[in-house]
């Protein structure tokens, strides 16, 4: 039982875990409950509603969910889900100083990694959240780099967040606790996972294909003069690609592998607009001056500006790039990661002096104040100091040629490439793996109940010849979807990479247009700011996202059609009416009558199926069947009785059932419930989950302890009727434990129970029920087992009386009181029976032979001379040779004795190779009328 909670830990709902209710787990996506349930009045979850499930953890409400209307109920089903603690963040905006709760809608920042999550975990802690009363940290592992990265946060969500971080550092993110984590989610030892030995079915998502094999990369346009390289028309067409940082001379492109013949080369264009000439300055003097500012609205204001001076550089105004404002970037401090606009020698001193030298009064840097990061900085609180560093962009980096930026940069932009590259050579794909229950029930079952046994990040051999040519790849989980009820029960586990790391790397997207050997890119914006449009082709893996967009013959890939007929493979959702005009078919194809195959539902709703299994309830207004009707239980006829639509029992705090609960009734339009206080219920039902609380064996002692072989059974009582207009809802309270009875067993959904009888009300206290035995009427019951006296009549077998004081034996009649009219006459009657004898067993051995002679007895009296026809007929299991055989002559002349035969020339057992003996009947008449058979088994 689940118990959902509200935010003031009050109880909201319980619900059992009903079928259909899961797990479902997505590195760096999703992560929620599913709970599947059905009531007859709405429940109104907020959000922040909360459940706590057994092995799983605690999860939350984080969107509001409204249920689905049951019109064959008048009831509401739920697929409600509830997500992981963290997954609320999704509904926070991310901000820069969320201390001051300031309303920064868009800021951006340039950073390394540890930078961007600080100020995120700032933000959980302004918004109060804390795991187990535990802030918020995080770990960035070894495998990040620790470059600095422009990102720009636009009304942006904190999930989204933490994806773009995870994106422009080309790592994953995960929880756990407390923790954030960012890295490869990869832990542990490999464990197998073989198809057909623990797997039982393994399917592949994403692209098998190659995405790129020969890469031509550049970098950023910062610090690049425009013609800081010669055109090279076989590898530049657009010139703007002069003002791009190029792979060093001689190194047009980096091939995935070395000897590529052209025809294996796959060319991709890629853009890494973080490197760039560049060097580091630091700050080793600040001063500032005050001066009036006068505003938009014509009001003036004193305002504090900051300057700085970097003794380890000589720079000039000659050295700005044409129609570029400089900028820094400072690298720690304060101001760590932030951008600003910088002015050089602001007081307009000459650069040098008269000897030729450098002018240490021109050496001095004003910062340009903004107000991108939700207030104006720089400011008393955020503020550059003495020994900060930055990195200053917007100059040309060829100006002072003995630093070698150039040159540096270039190598730097071939290592990245070089590293870009080798991610072709990994396997892009998950592999969504269907485990074998048996299996999984193995590793997860523990003295205190199962448990999942794999995670995200837990290492795996996946084993398949089919899809790895060296037989294996080994690789982790990224995901999993397991049964709430029977997590054991073929989960699926992904294994493999994530979307976000199944694709090439990002690929940055801060040009306008770019166009190499006649393929190009379009973005927006000017001088190189905007956002490039990348095009998804066919084989491409890359996420898609708001920059990017499908090319026509992958979306024609994609999506269905609906222009001409398309199919797809994979589960489709439907989440409204889903509407076939022309009907709908199941399989491949479909033939319709008794012999048929397929399904099909046509447009007037007729329906051709193989088979159907419904969990609740048949509603037709005519049912026919096969003329033979069976069944199994009691049958009975009561004043009270119904069918369970929902039962809810009661619970203490811990969460373990009571003796009391609530039931709701399936009703009929229009019908009205035959229960009343006081009602004594029995029911019984299959439990499906529970195997061990259903009984072994059939047991009846005749005071109205019943159980029945496969079922469990149920005794209440109705104490309250809640709903008063149609009976439609009542109170109930189980039998109390006695001596003859151990049981406490809830009615359930879809159980059919009897009132037998009324504690209290007379006229609800008589019944009638049936066995396969006997017929009992019964009569002044208010109480769960039943007396002598509430015996009105039995029929049929009397011989349970006997646990009244009334010893009976036979088929007979129980009977209070007997008021006739007519004869009463006693009789004896004697059956007729016939005897066979063949001197000897039923065996006739080859080359033998058998003589059957047959008699007639009444009683012990022989009538064997009145019978006036004899008949025998054979069964070898062969209808043809049997006829034929009825034609034998000693067949036709058979007068109650007849030789059977076993030879080559006379064989009466047959030749019916699948049959190890012969049956024979004998039937002797009288006038016409059969009076007595007989059977004959007859063996070689």
């Amino acid at each position: 039982m689940l118990t959902i909670y509200d935010t003031a830990n009050e109880i909201r709902f319980q619900t059992p875990i009903n079928k259909g209710s899961k797990r479902v787990v997505e590195l760096m996506g999703s992560d929620y409950v599913l709970l599947k349930f059905s009531v007859s009045k709405p429940i109104y979850f907020q959000l922040g509603d909360w459940c706590d499930v057994p092995g799983f953890g605690r999860f939350e409400l984080v969107e509001l969910y409204n249920p689905t209307y049951n019109k064959s109920t008048g009831g509401y089903d739920y697929e409600l889900e509830l997500e992981a603690y963290y997954c609320k963040w999704r509904n926070k905006i991310f901000k820069y100083t969320p201390e001051t709760g300031g309303r920064e809608a868009s800021w951006s920042l340039t950073a390394t990694l540890d930078v961007h999550l600080g100020v995120f975990v700032r933000n959980l802690k302004a918004l109060g959240y804390k795991y187990n009363e535990q802030e918020f940290i995080f770990s960035i592992d070894s495998t990040v780099t620790q470059s600095a990265k422009l990102l720009t946060y636009n009304n942006t969500d904190m999930i989204t967040a933490l994806n773009m971080m995870a994106e422009a550092w080309e790592c994953e993110w995960w929880i756990e606790d407390h923790v954030i984590y960012f890295g490869r989610c990869e832990i542990g030892t490999p464990i197998d996972f073989e198809q057909g030995v623990n797997v039982a079915d393994i399917s592949s998502s994403g692209n098998k294909n190659v995405y790129a094999t020969r890469i031509y990369a550049f970098g950023s346009t910062r610090n690049i003069p425009v013609n800081y390289r010669p055109v090279d028309e076989t590898v530049v067409v657009n010139g703007i690609v002069q003002k791009r940082l190029m792979l060093p001379v001689g190194t047009p492109y980096v091939d995935a592998y070395p000897n590529m013949p052209t025809e294996a080369a796959v060319e991709q264009v890629v853009v890494f607009d973080d490197i760039y000439p560049r060097t580091d300055g630091t700050i080793d003097s600040v001063s500032t001056y005050t001066d009036t500012v006068t505003n938009d609205d014509g009001t003036t204001n004193t305002e504090t500006f900051y300057r700085f001076k970097d003794n380890h550089i000589q720079f000039s105004q000659d050295y700005i790039l044409e129609n570029e404002e400089l900028h820094i970037i400072f690298q720690s401090g304060k101001l760590n990661g932030l951008d600003f606009g910088v002015m050089f020698n602001p007081l307009g001193v000459s650069e040098k002096l008269s000897d030729g030298s450098w002018n240490p009064d021109a050496q001095l840097w004003e910062i340009v104040a903004n107000e991108d990061y939700g207030r104006k900085l720089p400011d008393t609180v955020l503020l550059p100091q003495v020994g900060d560093k930055y990195v200053l962009y917007g100059w040309d980096a060829t100006k002072i040629a003995s630093l070698g930026l150039i040159e540096d940069a270039e190598q730097e932009l071939l290592k990245r490439t070089e590293e870009y590259i080798a991610k072709t050579k990994v396997d892009p794909n998950s592999y969504p793996c269907t485990m074998m229950s048996d299996w999984m029930k193995e590793q997860g079952e523990t003295p205190t109940g199962y448990y999942f046994p794999f995670g995200l990040g837990d290492c795996v051999n996946l084993i398949s010849d089919a899809y790895f040519v060296n037989g294996s790849r080994q690789s982790r989980i990224v995901g999993y979807e397991c049964q709430l009820d029977y997590p054991y029960d073929s989960p699926i586990i992904t294994v493999g990479e994530t979307l976000s790391t199944s694709r090439l790397g990002a690929l940055e997207d801060t040009i306008e247009s770019l166009t190499l050997k006649g393929q190009t890119f379009v973005g927006g914006g000017n001088g190189g700011g905007g956002s490039t449009v990348y095009l998804i082709t066919t084989n491409d893996t890359t996420t898609p996202t708001n920059r990017n967009a499908f090319s026509s013959l992958r979306s024609l890939k994609e999506f269905l059609s609906k222009t001409k007929a398309d199919r797809t493979p994979y589960p489709l959702n439907v989440g409204g009416k889903l509407t076939g005009e022309k009907g709908v078919q199941f399989g491949d194809s479909f033939a319709d009558g008794l012999t048929g195959f397929g399904g099909m539902v046509d447009e007037d709703g007729n329906g051709w199926l193989e088979s159907l299994s419904l969990r609740r309830f048949l509603e037709v207004p005519e049912l026919r069947y096969n003329r033979v009707e069976i069944q199994i239980g009691n049958k009975w006829n009561a004043p009270g009785g119904g069918i369970v639509e929902q039962c809810i029992p009661d619970l203490d705090s811990d969460g373990n059932p009571l003796m009391t609960g609530t039931v709701i009734l399936h009703l009929e339009d229009g019908e009205i419930g035959t229960v009343a206080i006081d009602d004594i219920c029995m029911g019984i039902f299959h439990d499906g989950y529970t195997q061990s609380n259903n009984s072994t064996a059939d047991y009846d002692d005749s005071i109205g302890n019943f159980h029945f072989a496969g079922f469990y059974t149920a005794y209440f009582r109705i104490t309250d009727i809640l709903e008063t207009g149609r009976n439609s809802k009542f109170r109930y309270m189980l039998r109390a434990v006695s001596d003859r009875w151990k049981m406490k067993f809830h009615p359930c959904e879809a159980m059919h129970f009897v009132g037998y009888g009324n504690f209290t009300d007379t006229n609800r206290q008589t019944s009638r029920y049936s066995t396969r035995t006997y017929e009992r009427y019964l009569k002044g019951v208010n109480d769960w087992e039943f007396t002598a006296n509430n015996i009105g009549a039995q029929f049929g077998d009397l011989s349970n009386l006997s646990v009244f004081g009334l010893f009976m034996t036979g088929y007979s009649a129980y009977l209070n009181n007997i008021y006739m009219t007519g004869v009463i006459e006693q009789t004896q009657v004697l059956p007729i029976r016939m005897e066979i004898t063949t001197n000897g067993d039923g065996f006739l051995a080859y080359g033998e032979s058998m003589e059957v002679t047959c008699r007639v007895y009444q009683g012990w009296k022989e009538i064997t001379d009145q019978i006036t026809d004899w008949t025998i007929t054979r069964d070898s299991g062969e209808a043809v040779n049997d006829a034929a055989w009825q034609l034998k002559q000693k067949v036709k002349d058979f007068d109650g004795t007849i030789t059977l035969t076993y030879t080559d020339t006379d064989n009466d057992l047959g030749t019916n190779p699948n049959s190890i003996s012969t049956l024979f009947t004998m039937v002797a008449k009288i006038d016409g009328d059969d009076v007595a058979q007989a059977q004959l088994i007859a063996a070689p």
